[in-house]
């Protein structure tokens, strides 16, 4: 990068634009900077542990992000609830996160 940043003006940045941070951490020595990053963000923002020694770890990250994009796209509550739904029928090995 060609300037250096700071993480709580980045944060405040994506908190003024409400762009939620999904902050997972491998290591649980980071949790609390993690979590600290996340909330300083904004509102609807996800924090943590991720186990990369789990073979659901991949399905975490998916499902979350399936489950985010899902949201952005619904215009209300009922087309939100729609897309999850028409989602889990077609992939029935889904989870959706709440």
């Amino acid at each position: 990068m060609a300037e250096p940043t700071f993480w709580e003006t980045e944060c405040a940045k994506l908190r003024v634009n409400k762009i939620p941070v999904h902050a997972f951490y491998v290591d649980p020595s980071a949790a609390a900077s993690f979590e600290q990053i996340s909330q300083k963000a904004g509102e609807g923002g996800v924090c943590q542990y991720l186990n990369m020694g789990d073979p659901q770890a991949t399905s975490l990250l998916c499902n979350l992000l399936t489950d985010r994009i899902l949201e952005s796209l619904g215009q209300n509550e009922e087309e939100k609830k729609l897309f999850k739904d028409l989602y889990l029928k077609n992939y029935s090995d889904a989870k959706i996160m709440h």
